[in-house]
């Protein structure tokens, strides 16, 4: 028992065991979780009627950290009505607001707006709320995204619950810096 409690202990000291109490998780480590959930590495090679095909997608993504009037934008999801608008406030603060299709799937868009919003190492976090009042946590990470090459910025959210949308069931969403 004496060698079980030993072992515990320098198991403890040497950062092995998880401690007792909260982990506090910083807002760069959260920007840092987001990017890697948007990372795909793909390589297809086909051979059909004497036909050779090949295809190799790469996609990653690495947290972009500025300052927050180099965020100030319009973002949107590629080929959805999913829509975010950046303000950098004289204050220096951000002001955000959105647009998020129907749920019916009309192709109708509905306005969403964002309080309480902060921004420290590229981690977002606000209050969402609806155009029926309901208020909910809203975070996501600004990112520099690089599929095959080319470098957008943008802002990457995991959803707190899966969404269900012309068919496909999405977990995360990359509204891309629009020019």
């Amino acid at each position: 028992m004496k060698s079980f409690v030993t072992v515990c202990c320098a198991l403890l000291l040497f950062g092995k065991l998880p401690r007792a109490g909260a982990q506090t998780i910083t807002p760069r480590e959260h920007t840092s979780e987001v990017a890697s959930a948007f990372f795909k590495e793909k390589h297809k090679v086909k051979d059909k009627k004497g036909t050779h095909t090949e295809v190799h997608v790469s996609m990653s993504s690495q947290p972009w950290v500025a300052a927050p009037a180099a965020y100030a934008g319009t973002y949107e999801v590629e080929g959805s009505a999913f829509k975010l608008t950046v303000e950098a406030l004289s204050s220096g603060h951000l002001g955000l607001a959105g647009v998020v299709p129907d749920a019916n799937g009309a192709g109708s868009a509905r306005p969403v707006k964002f309080s309480d919003v902060r921004v420290q190492d590229g981690w977002l976090t606000a209050t969402k709320t609806d155009e029926s009042g309901v208020a909910q946590p809203f975070t996501a990470a600004f990112l520099l995204q690089s599929r095959n090459g080319v470098v957008s910025q943008g802002l990457g959210t995991k959803l707190p619950q899966p969404l269900e949308w012309q068919g496909l069931v999405l977990n995360k969403l990359f509204y891309q810096k629009q020019k």
